[in-house]
């Protein structure tokens, strides 16, 4: 019956506790001679060879997240752990480029095991998604909070993943290391209006909105920013650039999102690095704000 619904071959997936049984097998890539649902997807499927870990304890769930991920991720590995101990387990052996993670878990929780991967990270970071009950604002505070990066209300819906996945891998791909960065030279360096387009559209109203909010937020961060450096607040500045970060990543800002990165994993032992960051950040912002305010203009 779930093979005649979800109309996908079975294939096999690793197991994240027993690694040295089989290793993850990659999902088979869509075939061209395969029937065609009767309305076409919207969304074009990834191509990309990923590796995304799924931690998820409900079977139902996982059976959703694997067989949406098939369709929208056709070349994808995908690695399932049943709770957040095996998904820290897996990371501390490899990094993925992507992680779906269930915020209630038995023996460790998604946001303890969040936590844990965000230490395990140097000089990257892997984007990881919420998979939450409810969209009740505490719970949504609290994966933020704990270091997670968007989030996806259940029950599990195809386009929710799609989108989360190409908002998140897309803006990977731009904020991935000095090699990449050189390829966007002038205003892509710091602005990517692919990142705007895929919120707005051709939507002018939308987008004047959305640089608005960006603008407010941007510069209520700074002054924030510039006020825990004085006080030397590490823990507030951790939480500022983890706010600032999701501000500019969703805004495309690639440059602004490495700074505000550098303030959340600030060290606990190198405050003195905290001036030079924050006149950087300045800069940044600075430069930007002429930027959306280009853009409101034309």
């Amino acid at each position: 019956i779930l093979s005649t619904i979800f109309e996908t071959p079975e294939s096999k997936v690793t197991s994240i506790p027993e690694p040295q049984k089989s290793e993850p097998s990659k999902f088979e890539p869509t075939k061209p001679e395969a029937p065609k649902a009767e309305a076409s997807d919207p969304t074009p499927p990834i191509a990309q060879p990923l590796k995304i870990l799924v931690a998820e304890d409900n079977s139902v769930n996982m059976l959703l997240a694997r067989t949406i991920l098939k369709r929208i991720a056709p070349n994808a590995t995908l690695l399932e752990a049943k709770n957040g101990m095996e998904a820290v387990d897996f990371c501390k052996r490899t990094l993925p480029d992507l992680i779906l993670m269930d915020v209630q878990m038995p023996e460790m929780n998604g946001y303890e095991a969040t936590k844990i991967i965000r230490g395990l990270e140097h000089g990257t970071h892997v984007p990881v998604i919420a998979f939450t009950a409810g969209n009740v604002r505490s719970e949504r505070d609290a994966a933020l909070a704990a270091g997670m990066d968007d989030f996806v209300v259940k029950p599990v819906v195809e386009e929710m993943i799609a989108a989360v996945l190409n908002k998140w891998l897309h803006f990977k791909e731009h904020a991935g290391g000095p090699e990449q960065e050189a390829l966007h030279a002038g205003e892509g360096k710091h602005f990517d209006t692919e990142v705007l387009k895929r919120y707005a559209g051709n939507d002018e109203e939308m987008v004047r909105e959305v640089i608005a909010l960006t603008k407010a937020e941007l510069k209520e961060s700074l002054l924030v920013l510039e006020s825990q450096v004085r006080q030397n607040d590490l823990t507030g500045l951790h939480a500022t650039g983890h706010k600032l970060y999701g501000t500019a990543a969703s805004a495309g800002l690639i440059t602004l999102s490495k700074l505000a990165r550098r303030f959340e994993h600030l060290p606990a032992g190198e405050l003195g690095l905290m001036q030079p960051l924050i006149a950087e950040t300045r800069e940044e912002i600075a430069l930007v704000l002429d930027l959306l305010m280009e853009i409101l203009d034309s």
